[in-house]
């Protein structure tokens, strides 16, 4: 199985990326920061099944899905638990809308900040 890397970028001041559409069929499965300076110490995730007009935390039962960046400020790879984002995953058929994902910095990120998203296919 081929993975699929989505580029996510928070802007200078921000703490939250754009929304980010996930293939049909892919499920995201780890984040990495290529490059070192991240400002937030922390990751969590927003989806949208309404394109974008309406975001929600991604929760589980014990709360936010958060993963921490205690070092801050250096590259790193983060592999994520599947079993969450496995149920946005749009089927294969090509009128289903899916979800949106977004990434949120626990901080204003003091530059432009790219987060890349790997995502594993499914079927």
């Amino acid at each position: 199985m081929q993975p699929n890397v989505y580029r996510a970028t928070i802007a200078s001041g921000q703490t939250a990326s754009g929304g980010i559409t996930v293939q049909p069929g892919f499920c995201l499965s780890a984040v990495s920061l290529p490059v070192s300076g991240f400002t937030g110490t922390a990751l969590t995730f927003d989806a949208s099944f309404d394109g974008g007009a309406t975001w929600l935390p991604v929760l589980t039962m014990d709360g936010a899905v958060s993963y921490s960046l205690a070092q801050n400020g250096s590259a790193r790879f983060v592999p994520v638990d599947g079993r969450i984002f496995r149920a946005m995953v749009p089927s294969r058929s090509t009128t289903e809308l899916g979800c949106l994902i977004r990434v949120v910095s626990n901080a204003s990120e003091a530059a432009s900040r790219i987060v890349n998203l790997h995502c594993i296919q499914l079927f």
